[in-house]
């Protein structure tokens, strides 16, 4: 097993530069461990998620909604109809900012399976702190647990 010590903004990229085993490191906030069975569990239902048909379609969604998504860069985003697409969250080289992904059905480069609605509409002004609050009351693997119905 790994720990990556890039703390909570890093995200959960492990970078082999960074990281060391597991026993010769003290947990603390902000560390991200992994194992080999861990990550190919993550892998496995990625790609089922992938494959799925059960997704809330473009007509079903509500303007400025919260959603758990299957995306490839969140989990959860907001919904924006005018761009048909999830206001996300996203973690890039050690910088968080607020970028958009497209809805499955757009077209051709759409990234976004919307699976389940989490909450009413959120102010625009309010969006990147509520996300980093669902990011942290819902981890991806309780995102997993959530979603293992969708992936079946």
């Amino acid at each position: 097993m790994y720990v990556h010590e890039g703390g909570p903004d890093f995200g959960p990229n492990l970078c082999p530069a960074q990281s060391k085993p597991l026993q010769d490191t003290i947990d603390r906030e902000g560390s991200h461990a992994y194992s080999r069975s861990n990550m190919d569990d993550q892998a496995s239902h990625f790609s089922a998620l992938q494959r799925t048909d059960r997704y809330l379609r473009i007509d079903q969604l509500e303007d400025g909604c919260l959603y758990l998504i299957h995306a490839r860069n969140s989990h959860i985003g907001q919904w924006v109809a005018a761009e048909s697409g999830f206001v996300i969250l996203r973690e890039k080289f050690g910088d968080r900012f607020l970028f958009t992904e497209y809805h499955w059905d757009k077209d051709e480069c759409g990234t976004v399976k919307p699976l389940a609605k989490l909450s009413g509409t959120v102010a625009d002004d309010a969006l990147r702190e509520v996300l980093k609050e669902k990011l942290r009351e819902i981890p991806y693997a309780v995102f997993m647990e959530r979603t293992r119905g969708f992936a079946e």
